[in-house]
Order: structure tokens, then sequence, then C-alpha cells
């Protein structure tokens, strides 16, 4: 039912200047039978909402649901007592109003409409190296819609209006208000939503979005969001297979008795997955390329990660690296400042990447530093053997 009435609103907000219009001048209904005909369909509208919040333990409306039902009924009574169509018109104008207000008072009681929406669509950007970037870009868009809705609204207003201000008869005053609302203004709005969307593209394929693995959250990726693909069978390692799969080594790794597991030559995904997941158990990775004794942890069937994730301390977190017969040791916080340096440097080019990278395992402490590059900054990368 929620969703019945939720669609005749829509409906209605959509339509109502093309409904009025084909009631008044093509079906030749009186104006307080119409105006009869809204008050009656506004007061079901009105009813179905407040009636569902009955019984709950919180007795309350949500005001964004009655808008709609509330400036018909007003506009459907004004309409009834003085005979006058032209009390229907003025719902488009305070439409607007109110969609003036509601945008326009989070730009001083933040978070702004826009970035509400940009959250509830992207959880990852809460608490992200660029939430601030974002909330700047939604404040301007926020702006903009303020703006189009000032605009709109006077131009509805002009409309309701142009009999008296245009010297013309009502018919054609009435078609002229019927062809704004009904259909110029639900263009406009539509165009500018399209381009706002287009920008947001183009701004989001240019934003740098790192999530390093000292700062990783649960929402820090989509859990669609693809990491990995496998060079031999085009196999696709997510996000959500990113925590699935630390966890599970990650529990294995932390009730071992040796704090020193060594990480040999693995294919790309299995090093990443085995590195966070040493690192998060709080035991020391030894990376040595020439070392084959790295354990071998069955990943087969294991169950969708918990919603925890343990915090790294990057400057204790110890790396291990064996390279030319020299042993290096150096920490977590270390390798990502090395890794914010190239961000900086070439992070706006880095992100523009769109084919999966190979990685050369060479050098250690160079394929170390561009595995979790590219883990930093979620580009995506080969896997060259076959994954688990």
């Amino acid at each position: 039912m929620k969703k019945i009435i939720t669609i005749l609103i829509v409906v209605l907000s959509v339509l109502y200047p093309v409904l009025v219009f084909v009631f008044l001048y093509f079906l030749k209904t009186p104006v307080r039978v119409l105006s009869i005909f809204i008050i009656i369909v506004a007061a079901g509208i009105f009813l179905s909402f407040t009636s569902r919040n009955k019984g709950t333990k919180k007795n309350l409306i949500d005001i964004r649901q009655i808008i709609t039902p509330i400036l018909l009924l007003t506009a459907g009574l004004l309409c009834l007592l003085t005979n006058k169509i032209f009390f229907l018109k003025l719902y488009s104008v305070f439409l607007c109003a109110i969609f003036l207000f509601l945008f326009g008072s989070t730009l001083f009681f933040e978070p702004t409409m826009i970035f509400r929406f940009a959250t509830l669509a992207d959880k990852s950007i809460i608490g992200s190296s660029y939430e601030e970037k974002v909330k700047n870009y939604c404040r301007n868009i926020t702006i903009i819609w303020c703006l189009f809705f000032i605009l709109n609204g006077t131009l509805s207003t002009l409309t309701a209006f142009s009999q008296n201000i245009f010297k013309i008869t009502e018919e054609q005053a009435d078609k002229i208000w019927t062809i704004y609302n009904g259909a110029i203004s639900y263009i406009l709005m539509g165009l500018l939503f399209a381009v706002e969307y287009l920008v947001r593209i183009i701004y989001d394929r240019h934003l740098i979005k790192t999530e390093p693995l000292s700062k990783l959250r649960l929402f820090s990726r989509k859990e669609s969001h693809i990491l990995c693909i496998s060079k031999t069978d085009k196999t696709k390692k997510t996000w959500c297979d990113f925590l699935s799969e630390t966890e599970c080594l990650r529990n294995k790794y932390a009730s071992t008795s040796d704090k020193q597991i060594i990480l040999g030559k693995l294919n790309e995904w299995d090093f990443l997955i085995n590195l966070c997941a040493v690192i998060q158990s709080k035991n020391i990775p030894v990376i040595d390329f020439s070392n084959s004794s790295t354990p071998e942890i069955d990943l087969t069937g294991i169950k969708k990660h918990s919603n925890d994730i343990p915090q790294i301390q990057s400057e204790t977190a110890k790396i291990i690296i064996h390279q030319d017969e020299n042993i290096k040791q150096t920490t977590l916080f270390e390798i990502e400042e090395t890794i914010n340096s190239i961000i900086k440097t070439n992070g706006n080019k880095l992100v523009l990447q769109k084919n999966p990278s190979t990685l050369i395992q060479n050098d250690a402490e160079k394929f170390l530093e561009n595995l979790l590059l590219h883990f930093t900054l979620g580009l995506k990368f080969y896997s060259h053997r076959s994954d688990r």
C-alpha cells in the first residue's frame, strides 16, 4: 500500500498542472467540483500516511511525506471557498518554496541535502580521505539547486499571475501556466539533473580516493568494487572477497605461535590478503621471494565477513624484507609515506587508469610499494597465477 501511495503522489506532483487543465477545459469540470475531488484525494493520502503511525512507539509523522497532500488540501479548500482556479495554480509556487527551504536550510545546518543523498548511495564517503572534497562539491551543487528553485518558483509565480501581468485572456493564461509548470519546468529540471550527473562522473573519476591499509573501514569500498582480475581465467576479486578472505586468514594467523610469517613468491592476490591478514593479526610479515615456505591455508567455502576490522598502528606495524641477501626492517607507516608521495605527484594520472596493471615481482620492496599503491587507490591489478 505504501508503494502505491508513493507512486500516486509522484504522479500527482508531476502531472498536476496537466490534470487541472484537462479537467477544466477538456472535460468542462466546474471549479468547485474539481476542488472537491482534489480535497478528497489529498485527505485520503494524508490519512493513509498518518494512520500508519498509530500503535508505534514513536507516533511521528515524516513531514516530507505529507507536503503534497497538505498543499493539495489547502489549494482545494481555497478554490472551493472562492470558486477561483487561481489558488490551484499556486501549488507549484509553494512546492518550489518548500524545496528551496529544505535544500537551503541544509546550507546552514549541515550536512547539505546533496551530501545526504550522496552518502545514502555510497556509505564509503563517510570517514574517507576525500570526505571534505565531496562535502565541498555537494555544497556547490546544493547552491545550484537552490538557485534553480528560486528561478523556477519565480517563473511559476509569473505564469500564475500571467492574466493580469500580460493582459491576456483567462484561457491563454491557463495554457501558459500548464505548458510551463507541466512541461518546461520538468524539462529544465531534467536538464539540470543530467548535466550535474555528467559533471559528477567526471569529478568522481578525477577524485583521488585513498584508502590505505592502516585506515581500513568496512565501507572503504563498495562490496562490488573490483580489486584484482586473474590473468588466466579472468576471475574477479572484489572488496567483499578481500574482507572475507583476510578475516579468515587473520583468524588463522592470530592463533599461531610464530610471530614472524614468511611470505614467499605468491600470486598478487594471495600476497595481498596474506600481507594484510598478518599485519592485522599483529604478526610480522617477512617478505622473502627466494623462500617457498608460505603457509597454505584453505579459503574455500568461507563465510561472509563480519562487521569488525581491526585497527592497525602503522608506526609499530613492522615489515621485514629480504632482498639480494640483505635484510631490511621497515614499518607500514614508512611504506605508506612513500605511497603518499607517489600519489601527490602522479595521483591524478593514476586514478584515470582504466586497464588492470601488471605488477613486477623482481624487486620485493618495489613490488610491495606498488601493490599497496594500487590497493590504496582502489586500482585493479592482475593476478598471474591461479587464484585459490
